[in-house]
């Protein structure tokens, strides 16, 4: 993934976080979704159906992934130094 495609989906990520962290879920009862309602920049309500659904694990799939990735380039460029127990936070 590319640096530019990384943020954009890292930025999603916290969009999601946000939007549950202070928004709140409301009943569309004309529709029959469940919304989730929040502000970012503007006010959004969002149904959360199938593909709102799909897309949040995606996203997540997808960041999780390229974090991943990163690790692995950095271990193999024996850029992480790990403790004694595995560990390795705060280590490069």
């Amino acid at each position: 993934m590319k640096l530019d495609a990384f943020k954009k989906e890292l930025y999603n990520v916290m969009e999601y976080r946000n939007a549950f962290a202070h928004g709140h879920i409301v009943a569309d009862y004309d529709s029959g979704f469940l919304k989730i309602a929040y502000h970012s920049g503007t006010n959004k309500r969002i149904n959360l159906d199938n593909e709102y659904w799909t897309k949040l694990v995606v996203c997540f799939n997808n960041v999780i992934n390229a974090i991943l990735t990163i690790e692995e380039n950095l271990k193999n460029k024996n850029k992480i130094k790990r403790n004694d127990n595995g560990d390795n936070r705060g280590r490069f």
